[in-house]
């Protein structure tokens, strides 16, 4: 059975409760604002649930391209699907550098090929007019 990503989530947080195994996915997004670049989000995390035959080996990595290349790249090496076909991926990164304004494209690599993407949009702030109204951070 060919391995394929059922579910790509970036979020702020993923939490695990010990005693069900359930996931909760705190904070999804799939944009960031910044007043400069290069800038580095401090810790986000990129959710990814895959899937093949039961007890298959799968060549799993991430990718984080954006529009000056290759920002970021994680290997999984190879991982175990479980009885249930799915394997989840639980990625945390910390001081990810975004190095220009655009969209980035997370990228799932099976097997040695693109198998599922996501993206996150990097802008500027909008420009917003406040007249007198100071602007709260």
């Amino acid at each position: 059975m060919q391995p394929k990503v059922n579910m790509i989530a970036i979020c702020d947080q993923v939490i695990q409760d010990v005693s069900s195994g359930k996931k909760s996915l705190i904070g999804l997004f799939d944009g960031l604002f910044a007043q400069n670049f290069p800038v580095q989000h401090p810790r986000f995390f990129i959710y990814t649930v895959i899937s093949a035959a039961p007890g298959q080996k799968v060549l799993a990595a991430l990718r984080l391209l954006g529009p000056t290349g290759l920002a970021g790249e994680v290997s999984y090496g190879e991982v175990q699907i479980t009885s249930s076909g799915k394997h989840d991926l639980v990625t945390e990164l910390i001081g990810q550098a975004f190095p220009a304004p655009g969209d980035y494209r997370v990228v799932v690599m099976l097997q040695d090929r693109e198998a599922g993407e996501a993206k996150i949009t990097v802008a500027l702030p909008p420009q917003t007019t406040t007249g007198n109204v100071p602007s709260v951070h």
